[in-house]
């Protein structure tokens, strides 16, 4: 119920206190908490808020990203920033789970409604909150107003099929969007431009109503070397040459990023990338073009500089050393990978015979910043991944 709660927001958690409220005295947060573990199966419903620290009137709890609206009002903005993650079949698939849940656990939850769904986007996971008003075999609450959850009811099975029939209504609104955002992805290398890939997207547009979508690499496993190199959580990121999005968009979703600056001169998927950002209201992402010797970068906690360095030096030459410096300067951490002699691919930089090459190269523009090599990969012939930071 509105106004029942004061919630106070830090990083990774929130912590709910009650308001001394007649109303609220008609139940605990004891209660809550019994309903909640309930609902948990012993730990088995990954679909549970994650709570600690409870108090007579309050609790600390997990935080999650994205609700799916605000009491009993649905936010398009927001499903449509679900479905940036999750497609609907699996939107719809965890919503069933929750009412299995909640059958299975005998726990009636009597307040489902938009604002008591919350999507955890690094885990990709719907969790269930609020569970002040449930009732379970052991408990019994009583109803505090006619108001309550007063626009989906109290039965939680009919109100999780209200939700998911006005998320149906929303979905081929979104689909209709998706088509001219396609048609673009055909005339990509159409005329080419360096590094584009033609009539398809360099890497895997990680976006479910994309899936349909070809590519021409898979660099899953270079950006898992990237998360396990890291050694603090980002919260701002550059990505050089970001194509689409690929190390962007999985970085936004798992750090919870403030902002998310990327710079793409192929001017068909810089459009791409536009309309992607206004279709599921990614606000943090910024999308800059093309990058050149006068070009100054803000401070961020990490840059990604992966396989753009050789089509930089095609298009700036020696001058690229200007710019590496300062994305170097610009960034607590920044990853970098490109192609030398070793690898294939349309562009290498036959200066660089080695890997000890590339590391000298890094060190010489570092100054007392560390360079550490990360693994050597064989997607494109050899490529090496180095980390460069304090």
């Amino acid at each position: 119920m509105a106004n029942q709660s004061h919630i106070q927001f830090f990083s990774d958690s929130i912590i709910k206190t009650y308001k001394k409220r007649s109303q609220n005295n008609l139940s605990s947060v004891a209660n809550e908490l019994y309903a909640i573990d309930k609902f948990s199966m012993n730990g088995q419903n990954p679909h549970t808020p994650i709570i600690s620290e409870p108090t007579e009137f309050s609790y600390r709890m997990e935080r999650y990203d994205v609700p799916f609206g605000k009491g009993g009002i649905i936010i398009w903005e927001n499903i449509k920033r679900i479905l940036f993650t999750i497609s609907k079949e699996e939107l719809f698939r965890q919503l069933d789970i929750i009412s299995n849940f909640l059958k299975t656990s005998e726990v009636n939850h009597r307040d489902i409604n938009p604002g008591n769904l919350l999507f955890f986007e690094k885990e990709k996971i719907i969790k269930l909150i609020d569970f002040y008003w449930a009732t379970t075999k052991e408990t019994m609450v009583p109803i505090p107003s006619k108001r309550l959850n007063r626009f989906y009811g109290l039965n939680d099975q009919k109100a999780l099929a209200k939700l998911k029939n006005q998320i149906e209504e929303l979905h081929p609104e979104i689909l209709e969007s998706v088509k001219p955002i396609k048609e673009n992805i055909t005339k990509t290398g159409k005329p080419y431009y360096d590094g584009s890939s033609r009539g398809r997207t360099y890497h895997k547009l990680s976006i479910p109503c994309f899936d349909d979508i070809a590519f021409h690499k898979n660099t899953e496993t270079e950006f898992l070397d990237i998360l396990n190199s890291l050694d603090t959580t980002p919260k701002s990121i550059i990505d050089v040459g970001c194509a689409s999005g690929y190390n962007t968009f999985n970085m936004m979703r798992q750090f919870r990023l403030s902002k998310a600056v990327v710079y793409e001169a192929d001017p068909v998927v810089f459009v791409i990338l536009n309309d992607i950002k206004k279709l599921f209201t990614l606000k943090e992402l910024v999308i800059k073009g093309k990058i050149n010797k006068d070009t100054l970068f803000e401070k961020v906690d990490l840059t990604l500089c992966m396989n753009v360095h050789m089509w930089l030096y095609k298009q700036l030459g020696d001058e690229v050393d200007i710019v590496m410096k300062r994305l170097i300067e610009s960034s607590n951490t920044l990853f970098f990978q490109t192609a030398g002699k070793e690898s294939s691919g349309r562009m290498r930089i036959k200066k660089f015979k080695s890997k000890e090459d590339i590391y000298n190269y890094l060190v010489s523009l570092s100054g007392s910043k560390k360079v550490t090599f990360i693994r050597s990969t064989k997607m494109h012939g050899l490529r090496h991944l180095f980390k460069i930071g304090a």
